[in-house]
């Protein structure tokens, strides 16, 4: 954790006894959306435009995915969440982000969905970048991130990329995965908009305790939508044996995430 220390202590740590007080605030002092979240559930192919570093990509979507009921399978990666539209651009082009990345880091995105924003933007900002989801996500995410990748560069220096399944529900064949690609642990993960289900916040959890080593940090982005699910994750995370959460204070969030968002951080206890 010492590589990030100088990050840590921009953050305000959330404990025990700030729980209550922590997810009351966000609610009572963020600007909630009146909105599901996503970016555009019309049609299959989308235009987006991060907002301040301006740049462009094109989405392919599935909404006859999206409404398929048949399927046991979480349907909601197959449309582009507004969530990771603004975390990306955030990290680019704000001069309050406290993250700072390098091009020596291993990204890896938990639930990256078919847009695939996360990886495809940090491709040209760090080593070597993993996009994560379910089996059948992994073929319309990696055409977009194909589509998309060379148009976001703006260096010559091109990345290595990766798409892998890794089900937050089987860790140990994600792990098996991501250990195929010669990774043992990455230096960062990112994880947008995954908190929504109360039934997966302990597989989620539990993905980010195997995946985090020492020198690892996680950021994970949520729109402030139900209450109860929020103080959960937290409560759950807080009272994690092996997991520290930070919250991303509201002044140094750009407009858009102080309005309906917030911005955690997650190391592991140095035991």
């Amino acid at each position: 954790m010492s590589n990030w220390s100088g990050l840590i202590r921009q953050l305000e740590l959330v404990d025990e006894d700030s729980i209550d007080d922590h997810v009351f605030e966000l609610y009572s002092e963020r600007q909630l959306q009146n909105n599901l979240g996503y970016f555009d559930r019309s049609k299959n192919t989308i235009s987006i435009t991060l907002p301040h570093s301006q740049i462009d990509l094109t989405i392919t979507q599935s909404l006859t995915q999206l409404s398929n009921q048949s399927s046991n399978s979480s349907s909601t990666g197959f449309i582009c969440w507004q969530s990771s539209i603004f975390f990306t651009d955030w990290l680019l082009s704000s001069s309050n982000c406290p993250i700072k990345l390098n091009p020596e880091l291993t990204v890896l995105e938990l639930g990256s969905g078919v847009a695939g924003i996360v990886p495809t933007i940090l491709s040209s900002k760090s080593k070597h970048v993993i996009a994560t989801d379910q089996k059948h996500i992994l073929k319309l995410l990696k055409s977009n991130i194909e589509e998309n990748t060379y148009a976001s560069m703006t260096t010559t220096t091109k990345s290595r990329i990766d798409v892998i399944e890794f089900d937050w529900e089987d860790v140990d064949s994600g792990m098996f995965n991501l250990k195929s690609i010669g990774v043992e642990t990455p230096d960062v993960v990112i994880a947008c908009d995954t908190i929504y289900n109360e039934y997966l916040i302990p597989y989620f959890i539990n993905s980010l305790r195997n995946l985090l080593g020492d020198q690892s940090i996680a950021f994970v982005c949520v729109q402030l939508r139900d209450s109860i699910t929020m103080e959960k994750f937290v409560t759950d995370v807080v009272n994690d044996e092996m997991l520290i959460l930070y919250t991303v204070p509201s002044s140094l969030l750009n407009e858009e995430l102080r309005n309906g968002y917030v911005v955690y951080c997650i190391v592991k206890k140095i035991i």
